[in-house]
């Protein structure tokens, strides 16, 4: 029987598509016998394409750290979905659409009951940033989910002269500041809800207040919170309190009669945006009201 030729790719073969790197250690150390080839002809393969090998072992190309960088605040928006929640809020949500500002890292959040609702959340988080920034909107990015690439926003975005960036399929990686940001929040809502021992109904209520509190934390980079950095302010903290813990409203005297009592006892499920009030999630009905006037 005729010998078989010896080539750098039978030997790779033979190996069960072991590197050719790894083959020419064999030979290098004397680890094996009877491999007749030279050093040489494996160091050449290593160059060629092996179809198997492509095909069981493609790894995705490591992500750089983005090389973009915003100058001012609105100029590129990050936006995700998270969801859906395994429990359903009190409110029927169960999803929250995060929205991150490039440059200053603030982000809004809104708890929604349908991805449908996306584009009007996207619509009016939109206004709000460039109302309180005074800067227009760019640029938005996001997956490629339904959500997003629709007709609606399609509108809007064209009508606003805002540019709609989109990630490659199936890679989150590429919108990885939204990801990061959603992890960060559920942490923090995990960790409020465990400490306060409620329901995991409320998480729509901590997700919203988990936000409120990282926009007055710290960013590594800046010293400055991130709510400085994008309204030019510092942001008063005085009137934090702890998520869950009792509280008692006040009843506006028109609501009640003179012998009732004058507050209601509740819980503290956040803050009220947009108004000096907190929220607070009464014991009797089990709404949620607002009220400026809380004893906790």
């Amino acid at each position: 029987m005729a010998k078989t030729q010896e080539t750098a790719e039978l030997w790779h073969r033979r190996f069960g598509h072991l590197s050719y790197g790894n083959l020419e250690r064999l030979l290098a150390e004397k680890m094996v016998k009877g491999i007749q080839l030279q050093r040489e002809e494996l160091r050449a393969a290593s160059g060629v394409t092996c179809e198997p090998c492509v095909l069981a072992k493609q790894h995705r190309l490591p992500f750089a750290a983005s090389s973009s960088s915003s100058s001012h605040p609105c100029e590129l928006l990050h936006m995700d979905v998270c969801g859906p929640m395994r429990v359903v809020a009190k409110r029927g949500k169960r999803y929250f659409a995060t929205f991150l500002d490039d440059y200053s890292k603030l982000s809004v959040v809104y708890p929604l009951a349908l991805k449908s609702e996306v584009a009007e959340a996207m619509q009016k988080v939109v206004a709000l940033l460039e109302k309180q920034s005074g800067k227009k909107v760019k640029a938005v990015r996001n997956d490629r989910g339904g959500e997003y690439v629709n007709a609606e926003l399609k509108k809007f975005f064209a009508s606003n002269g805002i540019r709609h960036e989109t990630t490659a399929p199936y890679t989150p990686q590429q919108n990885g500041a939204t990801e990061r940001l959603n992890r960060t929040l559920m942490e923090r809502v995990r960790a409020m809800l465990n400490d306060s021992q409620r329901e995991d109904s409320l998480w729509s209520e901590a997700v919203l207040t988990a936000n409120y509190i990282h926009n007055r934390s710290p960013i590594n980079s800046e010293q400055k919170t991130l709510w400085e950095l994008f309204t030019v302010a510092a942001p008063d903290v005085s009137g934090m309190r702890v998520f869950g813990c009792i509280a008692y409203a006040l009843v506006p005297k028109q609501l009640r009669h003179k012998l009732e009592p004058v507050s209601k006892k509740g819980i503290f499920v956040g803050y009220e945006l947009g108004s000096k009030a907190y929220r607070i999630l009464l014991d009797d009905t089990l709404k949620v009201i607002v009220s400026r006037e809380v004893v906790f």
